[in-house]
């Protein structure tokens, strides 16, 4: 007596399950590598704040530097209430609700005092770009921001510069005149 079932099918199921599997990981551990290098890198500040509370998921050490203090596991409300007058939790809340990003150059940062540092201010240029969840929905804000105080400081002095310079050769020039 022999008994046989037809298993090609379900063979060639699990396989294809297999390599989606596969390709799956694959993709996985890019996008990780991917926010591995972003984070380690030195150049802009980066954080990652999930849900409506906006909880800090991830915060790269250049991000923690400029505020001066941890802010991972905590809400924006918690870890930096002094942005909250600032206006920022509106502009995250902004991109969280509606997914359009929102990009501000020279902001103005207040930050009270820090784990090392007294309060102090800064300029910053940043960007709040939402991540979508699988769902399609808004998951998260991540935060690319750079430090510009020292290039505005410059830019400016170079400006006052040019008009005392300006001023100057129309001083001439009346006095030729």
């Amino acid at each position: 007596l022999i008994i046989a079932h037809e298993v090609t099918e379900l063979v060639l199921a699990r396989r294809e399950v297999e390599t989606l599997l596969h390709h799956t990981q694959a993709s996985e551990q890019s996008q990780i590598a991917v926010l591995d290098a972003l984070a380690a890198q030195s150049l802009v500040a980066v954080s990652y704040q999930r849900g409506p509370e906006h909880v800090y998921q991830m915060a790269n050490p250049l991000y923690r530097t400029l505020l001066d203090r941890d802010v991972v596991g905590r809400s924006l409300s918690q870890a930096l209430p002094e942005l909250l007058e600032q206006g920022f939790p509106t502009m995250l809340t902004r991109v969280y609700d509606s997914g359009v990003p929102v990009l501000s150059r020279e902001h103005p940062v207040h930050v009270n005092q820090g784990a090392t540092k007294p309060p102090h201010e800064f300029l910053c240029d940043f960007t709040y770009q939402p991540v979508r969840a699988a769902d399609g929905g808004v998951d998260g804000i991540l935060t690319l921001a750079v430090d510009v105080t020292e290039q505005v400081r410059l830019r400016r002095e170079a400006e006052r510069l040019a008009e005392e310079e300006r001023t100057r050769r129309d001083f001439e020039q009346h006095l030729i005149g």
